[in-house]
């Protein structure tokens, strides 16, 4: 009943509502000069390119990407991603997997492995 209402009071359809919020809500931020992880391109897995884990990334150096690719160096899966114990069925991680089998160096690593062990 509610989203009858919400569609109507809207005039988003039912496939508007249903539709993911966009995850690259606004741009990356700029990466720092120097830092842990210069040279670094991440792709962020449950968080927005804008969000706070994108900055403390890039004031250390990383240059937070839109998605994984074959330039990708690491894959940094948020505490907030939606997948759960399922992250294994996301499209990012699926081609991050892809990439390593295919021989790239890519690290796929947890937000709160990433800073407790001092890789950033």
């Amino acid at each position: 009943m509610v989203i009858v209402r919400a569609i109507e009071h809207t005039g988003i359809d039912l496939a508007g509502w249903l539709r993911p919020a966009n995850p690259r809500s606004g741009p990356a931020p700029t990466p720092a000069p120097e830092g842990s992880l210069k040279g670094h391109k991440v792709a962020l897995l449950g968080a927005p390119r804008d969000s706070l884990l994108a900055h403390r990334l890039a004031g250390q150096g990383a240059r937070v990407v839109a998605s994984v690719g074959t330039t990708t160096t690491m894959l940094v899966i948020s505490k907030d991603q939606p997948y759960g114990r399922f992250v294994h069925a996301s499209p990012a991680y699926r081609k991050a997997e892809e990439l390593r089998q295919l021989g790239s160096k890519l690290k796929i690593v947890a937000e709160h492995e990433l800073f407790v062990s001092g890789i950033a």
